[in-house]
C-alpha cells in the first residue's frame, strides 16, 4: 500500500529528523498561548490526512464500561462514526476510556467533538470517571499537543500519556508487582501556539 506518510529511502527519515529539529527550534522561540479554564484556544476544522481518516474507530461496551479507540482518526472519521452510533442508539453513550486521536494532534480533535463524544465542560476540579489515553513519543516535541490535553481536562477528563514508557489500564482488577498508578496529565496554563 501507498502512503505520503511513508518515506521512499532513508533520506526521507532524514528530512524527518530535520523537520523535527526546525519544529523544535520554532517552538522554543514562539511565545506560547495563555489558557485558563474557561478560555480554550483549541480550534475547530483541523484538516486531517486521508490515511488518518481512513484509521478504524472501534468502541466496545464491557458490561456497562464503554471504551472507545479512535487510532489516527480526524474530524470527519469521528463525526461518521457518532452519527453512526447515533443512527443505531439514539444517543452517544457514556465512555469510560478514550483514546485520544493521533497522538494528541490538535488537527484531529475539536471542541465540538469531545462536546459530542465525551460532553461539555465541566466545573474546575468535577470529574467525569473518564480516562482519556495519548500514546507518544518521549522525544516527540509535537505530541501531545498541551491544547488537546487541556480539552479534554475541562470535560472531566483524567488524561494519561506514554510519553516513552509502557502503561496499563484495568478496572476491578488486582495490583500488579511492578506496576503503580499513574499521574495524570496536569492542566497547563500555556499552550503551544498555531504556526
Amino acid at each position: 500500500m501507498e502512503s505520503a506518510k511513508t518515506p521512499d529511502t532513508h533520506a526521507g527519515a532524514q528530512d524527518w529528523n530535520v523537520r523535527n529539529a526546525f519544529m523544535k527550534l520554532l517552538e522554543a522561540a514562539t511565545n506560547w498561548l495563555s489558557e485558563n479554564w474557561s478560555t480554550e484556544t483549541l480550534r475547530e476544522g483541523g484538516k486531517t490526512s486521508e490515511e488518518n481518516e481512513s484509521s478504524i474507530i472501534q468502541i466496545a461496551e464491557f458490561g456497562d464500561r464503554r471504551i472507545l479507540l479512535t487510532g489516527d482518526a480526524g474530524l470527519r472519521s469521528l463525526g461518521e462514526a457518532a452519527d453512526l452510533i447515533e443512527s443505531r442508539l439514539g444517543y452517544i453513550p457514556e465512555l469510560r476510556f478514550m483514546q485520544i486521536p493521533h497522538h494528541g494532534s490538535r488537527n484531529n480533535i475539536a471542541p465540538s467533538a469531545l462536546d459530542r463524544w465525551i460532553g461539555k465542560q465541566v466545573s474546575e476540579g468535577e470529574n467525569r470517571k473518564i480516562t482519556a489515553f495519548v500514546s507518544a513519543s518521549k522525544e516527540s516535541s509535537t505530541h501531545p499537543r498541551k491544547a488537546v490535553l487541556n480539552a479534554f481536562i475541562r470535560r472531566g477528563v483524567k488524561v494519561v500519556s506514554t510519553k516513552g514508557s509502557a502503561k496499563r489500564h484495568s478496572h476491578n482488577m488486582p495490583n500488579r508487582v511492578g506496576w503503580s498508578s499513574v499521574e495524570p496529565e496536569p492542566f497547563s496554563s500555556t499552550v503551544e501556539p498555531y504556526t
